[in-house]
């Protein structure tokens, strides 16, 4: 962790795999499995969400969708997750 931070704050180019590695670490760092590419997030939380981002490293391009609506929250979590999930998909997808 300490030699990406260091290689991301010198401001040199990172390959796109090593891009990637970087953005796994930080998912696992906050709790993710290893090996994750990608995450799934309530903003601001869980307990009172006004919207869900994923989050993608794929191919050294970062991915991210944020869907707000009214209808997240208690009872819709799978609908809603699977809506963000096909946006962010289709976004990597092109």
């Amino acid at each position: 962790m300490e030699d990406a931070s260091r290689l991301v704050e010198s401001g040199e180019d990172v390959d796109d795999d090593r891009a990637c590695e970087i953005f796994s670490m930080l998912l696992v760092a906050a709790g993710q499995p290893e090996g994750s590419g990608w995450t799934l997030r309530y903003v601001p939380d869980l307990e009172d969400p006004a919207a869900v981002m994923a989050q993608a490293c794929i191919g050294g391009r970062y991915h991210t969708v944020l869907l707000a609506a009214d209808d997240i929250g208690p009872g819709q979590d799978a609908e809603v997750e699977g809506r963000v999930q096909l946006a962010l998909h289709a976004l990597i997808d092109g």
